[in-house]
């Protein structure tokens, strides 16, 4: 179910602002990384899927053609490692800031889009 999976998505996204803000106080920094996707078995051969019913062949095509097209080459799990670590020790002035904390610091960035689908 899509829409659940992108629920989770946003309620993360929420919590981890309100704890930005919550902890900036104490000099604390939060970082939400949003990778795009990656070469996984996701939704392949280990996934449990239900029967299709066939009055939605149609939606499922379509989905299977748009899915083709946005994703040309998935993303490198150890790349974003690197990019993920370097952000951690990464100074203000080179990081950038998409979000004012409570003390009205800019150290770092509350979200770091990673991978050329983000």
């Amino acid at each position: 179910m899509v829409g659940a999976y992108h629920a989770s998505k946003w309620g993360l996204e929420g919590l981890s602002q309100a704890l930005a803000q919550e902890v900036a106080s104490f000099g604390i920094h939060v970082t939400l990384v949003e990778p795009g996707g990656y070469d996984t078995d996701w939704a392949g051969p280990s996934a449990k899927h239900s029967d299709e019913l066939p009055a939605y062949a149609e939606v499922h095509a379509q989905a299977a053609k748009e899915r083709a097209q946005r994703v040309s080459a998935p993303g490198v799990p150890a790349a974003t490692r690197e990019a993920i670590l370097a952000s951690s020790t990464r100074s203000s002035r080179r990081c950038g800031c998409s979000w004012r904390g409570a003390a009205g610091d800019r150290d770092r960035r509350l979200r770091i889009a990673a991978g050329d689908l983000a």
